[in-house]
């Protein structure tokens, strides 16, 4: 089913050109057309007021070549509070500044459409530009986020995992496919509003990811899988702010983003329920509920898809909640405990695949060999614990073994696994799967004292 779907709505986007559009109408109002892509290619240049020649907007922003011309900086434009204060920190410190609005996802593809606020964004992000005296150009992404970030993030949902599309699209589209966009309309730099910030050591080496100075902002998270290279290129304006800073700069300036609410949740989703729109994409097939107690019956669940590891089961007719404590695809079971604080939540270790460094080079201490003492994030909004990390396998440098210092509630497969070195963001790993809960590990003791003492 998920295959299926899929397919078939990646071959309607496939009918529909890429267009980068200068302050005009986003792309997303065209519907699906029988046409040829040629022609219905034809009809949206001549429906559109004004088109970007990239070759033109290069010579624009480069045609000051002179040694003292300003740098120009490309700010990645929301239409949020954060992007807009970011543009006017740029443009108060000189720089020559253009805005890039980036529309990754057509709400109009599926039932409830009026979630997604990617139009009222846009013209929230031209509002913004107007304001601040800055053009603002429009980059469709439709296509390239579907095949690069959506596609993966539904397979990996129809296999149990709960992963974080987050990462992939900065990894995949903000730092890859619009840095390089930015690149060739003559920017210096791509800036963007996350709370996060940058170090260039002055003794050389690969520029360093930092927490934002916000803490309880920070998006070094979302970043984690963005390499130096690309870095190198970035700028994070507000990383060294605090969020009422940033809203108060917005009230002198008389933004109107000021008060604006912030995003919530995963982009393309929004603010309504995670179960409803993953049934837009894949079959989601009942099957049991059994809970780690042995409790006898608990009725039926709607489809592993839509539940998560730690999230309440939402099970009716029981004395306490039950909450999500494992998945096994293959029988269709959802593992649950009841209450919040059952230790089948809890785990003290896990294991992560396939590492990824920011600066291309694995931590000394996994390079000689030794166990890495860090810190880590397994969620965006978790403060850092410690842990301890190791290769899981002496000869390969494939997947990472990790021991908490304290157990973690609800080790997320498919979630990412952030590592820090203080306020360094080290880069990221994609959880595999917990060790044994506590609630195992009471039961292996228990069957093992009972062994000895038959």
């Amino acid at each position: 089913m998920l295959a299926s779907t899929c397919r078939k709505r990646f071959a309607e986007r496939a009918k529909r050109p890429l267009v980068i559009l200068l302050s005009g109408r986003s792309f997303g109002f065209l519907r699906r057309s029988c046409c040829s892509v040629q022609e219905l290619h034809s009809r949206t240049l001549s429906s559109l007021p004004k088109t970007l020649d990239v070759n033109a907007e290069k010579s624009k922003w480069s045609s000051n070549s002179s040694s003292r011309r300003q740098p120009v900086v490309a700010v990645g434009i929301s239409g949020g509070v954060d992007s807009s204060v970011a543009a006017l920190l740029l443009k108060r410190q000189g720089y020559q500044v253009f805005g890039l609005y980036m529309r990754n996802w057509d709400s109009n593809d599926e039932a409830g459409s009026g979630n997604c606020t990617a139009d009222q964004d846009y013209e929230d992000a031209q509002r913004v530009c107007k304001h601040l005296g800055i053009e603002l150009f429009h980059v469709d992404y439709q296509k390239r986020y579907w095949v690069q970030v959506f596609e993966s993030f539904m397979h990996d949902i129809s296999l149990g995992l709960t992963p974080n599309p987050d990462l992939s699209c900065n990894q995949f589209i903000k730092f890859d496919a619009l840095l390089e966009h930015a690149m060739q309309m003559g920017a210096d730099n791509l800036a963007t509003g996350h709370y996060a910030r940058l170090h260039r050591p002055q003794s050389g080496g690969a520029v360093q990811l930092l927490r934002g100075a916000d803490y309880d902002k920070d998006q070094s998270y979302f970043l984690a899988s963005v390499g130096a290279a690309a870095l190198e290129r970035v700028q994070f304006p507000v990383g060294s702010l605090l969020k009422p800073e940033v809203r108060e700069l917005a009230v002198s300036e008389g933004l109107f983003t000021a008060s604006k609410r912030s995003s919530a949740g995963i982009c393309f989703i929004g603010r309504r329920k995670f179960q409803d729109f993953i049934a837009e994409y894949v079959e989601l097939k009942p099957g049991p509920f059994v809970s780690v107690d042995g409790h006898a019956d608990l009725g039926m669940h709607i489809g592993i898809a839509a539940y998560t590891h730690g999230q309440r089961a939402g099970i009716s007719g029981v004395p306490e909640a039950f909450y999500v404590a494992g998945k096994d695809v293959q029988n269709n079971i959802v593992f649950v405990a009841p209450g919040a604080d059952h230790p089948a939540l809890f785990s003290n270790s896990a294991v992560a695949d396939s590492p990824f460094w920011i600066s291309s080079e694995t931590p000394k201490a996994l390079k000689d060999g030794k166990p890495l003492k860090c810190t880590f994030k397994a969620r965006y909004r978790q403060h850092l614990e410690e842990c301890v990390v190791c290769f899981s396998n002496s000869t390969s440098r494939e997947a990472l073994s990790v021991r908490f210092t304290h157990p973690l509630r609800a080790v997320t497969p498919g979630q990412a696994l952030v590592l820090y070195d203080g306020d360094v963001c080290l880069g990221a790993s994609i959880l595999s799967y917990p060790g044994p809960s506590l609630f195992e590990q009471r039961l292996g003791e228990c069957n093992q004292g009972a062994i000895l003492m038959s």
